[in-house]
Protein backbone atom coordinates (compact mmCIF):
# COMPACT_ATOMS: atom_id res chain seq x y z
CA UNK A 1 0.00 0.00 0.00
CA UNK A 2 1.30 3.19 -0.92
CA UNK A 3 -0.08 7.16 -1.23
CA UNK A 4 0.00 7.86 -5.28
CA UNK A 5 -1.33 10.86 -6.87
CA UNK A 6 -0.78 9.61 -10.72
CA UNK A 7 -0.62 6.88 -12.99
CA UNK A 8 3.12 7.23 -12.99
CA UNK A 9 3.78 6.88 -8.99
CA UNK A 10 1.13 3.81 -9.14
CA UNK A 11 3.84 2.01 -11.68
CA UNK A 12 6.78 3.01 -9.85
CA UNK A 13 5.15 1.55 -6.52
CA UNK A 14 4.24 -1.48 -8.68
CA UNK A 15 8.32 -1.45 -9.91
CA UNK A 16 9.64 -1.12 -6.64
CA UNK A 17 7.84 -4.11 -4.95
CA UNK A 18 9.04 -6.28 -8.44
CA UNK A 19 12.43 -5.65 -6.99
CA UNK A 20 12.47 -7.95 -4.25
CA UNK A 21 12.77 -11.37 -6.19
CA UNK A 22 10.16 -13.10 -4.20
CA UNK A 23 7.23 -11.14 -4.82
CA UNK A 24 8.55 -11.01 -8.28
CA UNK A 25 8.34 -14.87 -8.62
CA UNK A 26 4.54 -14.53 -7.00
CA UNK A 27 1.71 -16.31 -9.36
CA UNK A 28 0.17 -13.28 -8.82
CA UNK A 29 0.38 -9.26 -7.67
CA UNK A 30 -3.01 -7.82 -7.68
CA UNK A 31 -3.57 -4.16 -7.79
CA UNK A 32 -6.00 -1.87 -7.08
CA UNK A 33 -5.61 2.02 -6.95
CA UNK A 34 -7.86 5.52 -6.69
CA UNK A 35 -6.26 9.27 -7.08
CA UNK A 36 -8.14 12.46 -7.52
CA UNK A 37 -6.90 13.30 -11.16
CA UNK A 38 -8.63 16.52 -11.32
CA UNK A 39 -11.08 17.89 -8.66
CA UNK A 40 -13.83 15.95 -8.22
CA UNK A 41 -12.94 13.55 -10.71
CA UNK A 42 -11.29 10.30 -9.37
CA UNK A 43 -9.04 7.64 -11.76
CA UNK A 44 -9.19 4.54 -10.54
CA UNK A 45 -8.30 1.28 -12.17
CA UNK A 46 -6.76 -2.29 -11.48
CA UNK A 47 -4.70 -4.68 -12.67
CA UNK A 48 -5.78 -8.59 -12.31
CA UNK A 49 -1.92 -9.82 -12.95
CA UNK A 50 -3.46 -13.04 -14.25
CA UNK A 51 -6.50 -13.88 -11.63
CA UNK A 52 -9.41 -12.60 -12.96
CA UNK A 53 -11.93 -10.71 -11.09
CA UNK A 54 -9.35 -9.89 -8.38
CA UNK A 55 -8.37 -7.03 -9.12
CA UNK A 56 -12.06 -5.77 -9.65
CA UNK A 57 -12.51 -6.43 -6.26
CA UNK A 58 -9.94 -4.75 -4.30
CA UNK A 59 -10.89 -1.55 -6.13
CA UNK A 60 -14.58 -2.21 -4.82
CA UNK A 61 -12.92 -2.52 -1.37
CA UNK A 62 -11.05 1.20 -2.34
CA UNK A 63 -14.21 2.22 -2.72
CA UNK A 64 -16.41 1.28 -0.48
CA UNK A 65 -14.29 2.64 2.33
CA UNK A 66 -13.63 6.01 0.21
CA UNK A 67 -9.95 5.45 0.07
CA UNK A 68 -8.52 8.08 -2.10
CA UNK A 69 -4.74 8.84 -3.82
CA UNK A 70 -3.56 5.01 -2.62
CA UNK A 71 -2.94 1.99 -4.45
CA UNK A 72 -3.11 -1.25 -2.50
CA UNK A 73 -1.41 -4.34 -3.96
CA UNK A 74 -1.82 -7.83 -3.18
CA UNK A 75 0.43 -10.78 -3.69
CA UNK A 76 -0.35 -14.50 -3.81
CA UNK A 77 1.77 -18.06 -4.57
CA UNK A 78 -0.29 -20.52 -5.77
CA UNK A 79 0.02 -23.53 -3.33
CA UNK A 80 -0.92 -27.12 -3.13
CA UNK A 81 -4.67 -26.28 -1.81
CA UNK A 82 -7.29 -25.25 -4.20
CA UNK A 83 -8.48 -22.29 -2.61
CA UNK A 84 -11.28 -21.72 -5.47
CA UNK A 85 -13.47 -18.50 -4.68
CA UNK A 86 -11.76 -18.10 -1.62
CA UNK A 87 -9.11 -16.77 -3.23
CA UNK A 88 -10.77 -13.28 -3.98
CA UNK A 89 -12.26 -13.57 -0.20
CA UNK A 90 -8.71 -13.76 0.89
CA UNK A 91 -6.88 -11.10 -1.73
CA UNK A 92 -9.84 -8.69 -0.17
CA UNK A 93 -8.97 -9.57 3.36
CA UNK A 94 -5.30 -8.66 3.05
CA UNK A 95 -6.06 -5.31 1.65
CA UNK A 96 -8.85 -5.12 4.62
CA UNK A 97 -6.41 -5.98 7.10
CA UNK A 98 -3.69 -3.57 5.61
CA UNK A 99 -5.84 -0.20 5.27
CA UNK A 100 -7.07 -0.79 8.79
CA UNK A 101 -3.74 -0.72 10.04
CA UNK A 102 -2.57 2.26 7.82
CA UNK A 103 -5.99 3.80 9.83
CA UNK A 104 -5.27 3.27 13.08
CA UNK A 105 -7.65 -0.02 13.24
CA UNK A 106 -11.57 -0.98 12.65
CA UNK A 107 -13.00 2.29 12.10
CA UNK A 108 -10.49 4.93 13.04
CA UNK A 109 -9.13 7.40 10.58
CA UNK A 110 -5.36 7.94 10.40
CA UNK A 111 -3.21 9.99 8.73
CA UNK A 112 -3.99 8.69 5.16
CA UNK A 113 -6.59 10.86 3.03
CA UNK A 114 -9.55 9.07 3.00
CA UNK A 115 -12.77 10.43 1.80
CA UNK A 116 -11.62 13.90 1.41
Amino acid sequence: MAHVSSIQEVESVRDALLQDRKIMAATHNVAAWRFRYTDPAIWEDFTDDGEAGAGRRLLAVLKKRGDKDIVVIVTRWRGIIHLGVDRFRNYCKAAVQLLENEDGGPGRQGSKKRGQ
